[in-house]
């Protein structure tokens, strides 16, 4: 069986987990080093806490994890507040925007764990964002 890969960035509570997932997949017995090593599939996003408490995602390990040194905390960037009100999310600092340039950036969602499954699935195998 083939599994994907992920990591619990940061815990917010109410607010969801902040998860990276890896651009690689293998078996449960896959090494740490090879999982945390290789790429993001996608940059992080937010999920529902119920994938690991329903035990829907297992854990197959933890290492000495620093969010800043491992995932790069404070590049970590969504869009969050409505959309009459917009800011940017980075890093844990909210930041006011144009909305002329937030189509750049994901929105804050706290998605349920089938979301971010359909998304690993479907994935592109190459994106390119073009700016106009």
């Amino acid at each position: 069986m083939t599994f994907c890969f992920a990591r619990v960035i940061e815990d917010r509570g109410g607010s969801g987990l902040i998860i990276e997932v890896f651009n690689t997949q293998g078996g449960i017995d896959m090494s740490l080093s090879e999982i945390i090593n290789s790429s993001r599939l996608f940059n992080p996003v937010a999920v529902a806490g119920e994938a690991i408490k329903k035990k829907r995602w297992r854990l197959i390990g933890s290492t000495d994890y620093e969010k800043e040194r491992d995932s790069h905390y404070s590049e970590i960037t969504f869009l969050i507040a409505p959309r009459d009100n917009r800011s940017i999310w980075k890093g844990g600092v909210e930041i006011p925007i144009d909305d002329s340039n937030c189509h750049d950036f994901e929105e804050y969602i706290i998605w349920p764990a089938v979301q971010i499954e359909q998304r690993i699935v479907h994935k592109p195998e190459k994106s390119v964002r073009i700016k106009k």
